[in-house]
């Protein structure tokens, strides 16, 4: 199995685009019904409209880091989709699930506070907190599915990661591996940019991606529906065999080097796993 992030050793720096994405704008008033510029949840906070269209999934064959299950093919959405514009707190996950999983400090770093993303959650603990969210609001949510992800997270371009292909501009988009983990930490293989952050930083501490997302790339991992499997051909509304073992997580986190960190990355382990890198944002069907 792959290894990732702070738990093994890391990669080095990241160069090169990824596919083609075709995307209308997203339209510029909110409906009634919770699509257009998109909805405040009572307890999840603004989620954004992301709207139908066609994108090209993977990374072309040239983007340093690739791995051979990023195989380039064309999805299209069908339908538009909510999408919280930041990753589920600390605080919005004890206010529903009553307490905090999350992992305390990493070397000395506290990894703790209302305002960080929640980490240490499983993908089978989340779906308990969705129930529960879901009665909660009044209104039925669920984990965004692989396509969906990376097509929020690519939003209407084709970047390497969130809102940059640049490893340098990183940083500046997305709390990373970067010179600062590097000099509290020795030995890390780091993007060549500092945002700050040695630990988790509180959501939205960065540049959102060009449909209003922060945190697409780094802070924590984050969970979607999907099994691991396959890329199939060209698709619609892609999702991938929900029966298999392992579950998919997406976006790398702030202990990531640059080749874990792109958008087309793929990492995938047990449904019941839980790491201090690893959390969730969720969305909501129209």
């Amino acid at each position: 199995m792959r290894r990732f992030g702070l738990m093994l050793a890391m990669a080095g720096p990241v160069a090169g685009c990824a596919g083609r994405v075709v995307a209308p704008e997203a339209p510029g008033h909110a409906a009634e019904n919770g699509s257009g510029s998109g909805w405040t949840s009572p307890t999840l906070g603004t989620m954004k409209w992301i709207p139908p269209g066609t994108f090209v999934m993977g990374s072309p064959a040239g983007e340093t880091g690739r791995q051979e299950d990023e195989t380039q093919h064309q999805v299209t959405l069908t339908k538009g989709f909510l999408l919280m514009e930041a990753e589920v707190t600390q605080a919005q996950w004890q206010a529903v699930m009553g307490s905090n999983p999350s992992v305390t400090e990493y070397k000395s770093v506290s990894l703790v506070g209302g305002t960080l993303p929640v980490q240490n959650v499983s993908w089978e603990d989340i779906q308990t907190c969705i129930q529960k969210v879901s009665a909660r609001d009044g209104v039925t949510y669920r984990l965004p599915t692989e396509a969906e992800w990376e097509y929020a997270a690519r939003a209407g371009t084709a970047t390497v990661y969130a809102g940059t292909s640049e490893a340098g501009r990183a940083c500046q988009y997305g709390n990373v591996a970067d010179m600062t983990v590097e000099g509290k930490w020795s030995g890390w293989t780091t993007f060549g940019c500092t945002d700050g952050y040695a630990g988790l930083a509180p959501v939205k501490s960065f540049r959102a991606n060009a449909w209003g997302l922060y945190d697409m790339t780094g802070n924590v991992w984050e969970w979607v529906q999907d099994g691991y499997g396959t890329y199939p051909g060209n698709t619609s509304d892609y999702v991938s065999d929900s029966s298999v073992s392992s579950r998919v997580f997406r976006g790398g986190s702030w202990g990531d080097s640059p080749s874990f960190a792109r958008v087309a990355y793929r990492y995938r382990v047990s449904p019941g796993e839980r790491y201090l890198i690893l959390g969730f944002r969720l969305a909501r069907s129209q």
